[in-house]
């Protein structure tokens, strides 16, 4: 497909494709008002002990494994932050909902990021979840007389601003594909004739001529000097719509003696011999009408197109 019979359908319905744009910029504008507040939050680094004997290592406490029970009581922890009783407990500490997520940092090290409401700061929320955290670990070690701690914590608070750039951008791109999608829509359930290949496949020949849309008069008028003499025959131009070519009748017959008609009432009256050369412009002539056309007249069609 020639990339200019995009750019054809594109400036076919410019003004509702530009429509479509800016209805995903107001879309865009408004996702970002009502959804897209940006980020305020903290990111919290864990490190989590044991308290062990004196003279002895922590790496002699395994499980059956041979894990250390500190990396493996690490999991535990996790576990809880997917606890839904526990994000209920850190929200009641803060006063508000948060949204929290974490990963494993090597070994016994946890990286949370705590996502807070606009109004709340966020180091003071990271701190009522690391006291809750605490908690946690302290009525766990004493209904198992183990002795896990929180070793280390530090907190790293962060403010993003909302992507308006972005989601104006996306919502501009959508709304310029959905128009596309939409009109090419429009022309298939209206059976015209969108791109050429649409053309090559009904009447199985290429075009003898592309013709710009612009100056579609003195491109026609330069493949008639360039291509005249090879036809034999009487040469009917038969324009299939209201294209601007049968308003240069006159000077089309006198200056290349052919003769200029429209459909339908141009297939009156044809001679007993003649090539027909149908002017076809994409986005106004029928499917319809060039399978029918093909079916009368056959192999004495030709065909030059407008893009």
């Amino acid at each position: 497909m020639d990339p200019r019979e995009m750019f054809s359908l594109i400036r076919r319905h410019l003004v509702f494709i530009v429509g479509m744009c800016l209805v995903g910029f107001f879309l865009g504008i408004g996702y970002t008002f009502y959804f897209d507040h940006g980020e305020k939050g903290a990111t919290i680094f864990l490190t989590i002990g044991m308290q062990v004997s004196e003279n002895t290592s922590a790496d002699q406490y395994v499980t059956n494994e041979s894990n250390n029970v500190i990396d493996q009581f690490t999991e535990t922890i996790q576990g809880w932050f997917l606890n839904p009783a526990f994000q209920v407990r850190v929200n009641n500490r803060i006063g508000f909902d948060t949204s929290l997520s974490f990963r494993k940092q090597e070994k016994q090290n946890l990286v949370v990021n705590l996502v807070v409401p606009s109004l709340v700061d966020p180091t003071r929320a990271a701190n009522e979840l690391i006291n809750e955290l605490k908690n946690e670990i302290q009525a766990y070690d004493k209904a198992t007389g183990s002795h896990f701690v929180l070793a280390l914590s530090s907190i790293t608070a962060y403010e993003k601003d909302s992507n308006i750039r972005l989601n104006i951008l996306v919502a501009l791109l959508l709304g310029f594909f959905s128009g596309i999608l939409l009109v090419g829509l429009w022309e298939y359930f209206n059976r015209k004739v969108s791109f050429g290949f649409q053309v090559e496949t009904i009447l199985e020949k290429q075009p003898l001529y592309r013709l710009p849309n612009k100056r579609k008069e003195n491109a026609l008028k330069s493949f008639l000097d360039a291509s005249l003499s090879a036809f034999t025959k009487p040469i009917i131009l038969l324009e299939l719509g209201d294209l601007g070519i049968f308003s240069q009748k006159k000077s089309l017959q006198a200056d290349y003696n052919v003769h200029v008609r429209s459909y339908p009432l141009g297939l009156k009256d044809l001679p007993n011999e003649f090539s027909l050369i149908l002017i076809v412009q994409l986005g106004y002539t029928s499917e319809d009408l060039l399978w029918n056309l093909k079916s009368l007249y056959g192999e004495q069609i030709y065909y030059v197109l407008i893009i």
